[in-house]
């Protein structure tokens, strides 16, 4: 049985490709209608191989046997050898459900008609060339949300609706950071969202240049520094290098970063200890005059998203070391 840490991981993952499918679906193209598809199949189809693989074998497949796509007999007679399909994943699941070693609430899946359906329109998509109508896209997708929000709960105890790769991240400042930006996405609050994200960010960047550059990175960097500073007024640039180094270096997105870095609200700390935030600044383009710049909700989901996955990266790269944290 695999571990609940990993198990809540690759939740989250499913999640997100979910989601994605979602966006896919605001496109009204043959490609885009194609992928939603082919990814609500793959999101359903990997939460099966994902039951499958944590909970053991069962000894038997109980009855009633109209839940299952083959015959009882054929599914105790013929284990499964390496990888299986759509319908042996779903017979999986379904005995692993009714095995009362595992203290599932639940004897069957939901939806196994509409999922089934789905899979058989996945299947026209990719082997005969069909292009899915906006209709089946707007039918599966509340669907497929509907199945992964009933099998969460009731076979890992997992709220759909709350889980984030948030409740990955050990860092205790950058979760509470993260968890302030979501609670500001909730109250609509874009400028809020962006500038806590902003403060997570400054985190991970700080823990990467203190704790993970190993000694030819520093060596670099304070070569750089001297070289810089020996000349005027570009200090700046030698802390801007300094992320950089700190981003690359564990492998995090260098290039989205420098997408949105000119947006994002500089993080500052005053003498008292107090935070604060200095938001870029826009002209008005009513009265030409200099203002700060009001975020749009895209724009704001992107930045808190943006982080969210470099912190979890960077956790996965060594940026920090989680059991710091854990008490």
């Amino acid at each position: 049985m695999q571990d609940m840490s990993d198990v809540t991981e690759r939740l989250v993952h499913i999640k997100q490709l979910y989601f994605r499918a979602s966006q896919f679906a605001k496109q009204s193209d043959d490609v885009s209608l194609i992928l939603v598809i082919q990814s609500l199949d793959f999101v359903v189809e990997t939460f099966l191989r994902l039951v499958v693989s944590h909970f053991p074998t069962p000894q038997e497949f109980a009855p009633p046997g109209n839940s299952y796509y083959s015959k009882i007999n054929k599914l105790q007679n013929e284990p499964t050898k390496g990888d299986v399909d759509f319908y042996r994943a779903w017979d999986e699941v379904i005995g692993r459900l009714r095995d009362s070693a595992n203290a599932i609430p639940i004897t069957d899946l939901p939806l196994r008609r509409d999922m089934s359906l789905l899979h058989k329109i996945r299947n026209s998509c990719q082997h005969e060339g069909s292009v899915p109508s906006a209709k089946d896209i707007q039918r599966y997708l509340p669907l497929v949300e509907s199945f992964l929000t009933d099998t969460f709960q009731s076979i890992f105890g997992a709220d759909f609706t709350t889980l984030s790769v948030l409740s990955l991240i050990q860092h205790p400042d950058i979760k509470e950071d993260l968890q302030a930006a979501y609670d500001a996405l909730s109250n609509t609050n874009w400028n809020e969202a962006v500038c806590q994200a902003s403060s997570a960010f400054h985190w991970l960047i700080s823990a990467a240049q203190l704790w993970g550059f190993p000694q030819s990175v520093h060596v670099f960097l304070n070569e750089v520094e001297r070289e810089l500073l020996s000349r005027s007024g570009i200090s700046n640039e030698t802390k801007r290098l300094q992320e950089y180094v700190a981003i690359a270096a564990f492998g995090l997105d260098l290039g989205e970063y420098l997408t949105l870095w000119r947006n994002l609200p500089r993080v500052y700390y005053t003498l008292d200890g107090k935070r604060h935030f200095a938001i870029p600044r826009e002209r008005n383009s009513d009265n030409h005059q200099w203002q700060e710049k009001n975020y749009e909700e895209d724009e704001a989901r992107r930045i808190v998203g943006f982080v969210e996955q470099q912190a979890l990266q960077g956790q996965i790269n060594g940026v920090f070391e989680p059991q710091r944290f854990e008490e």
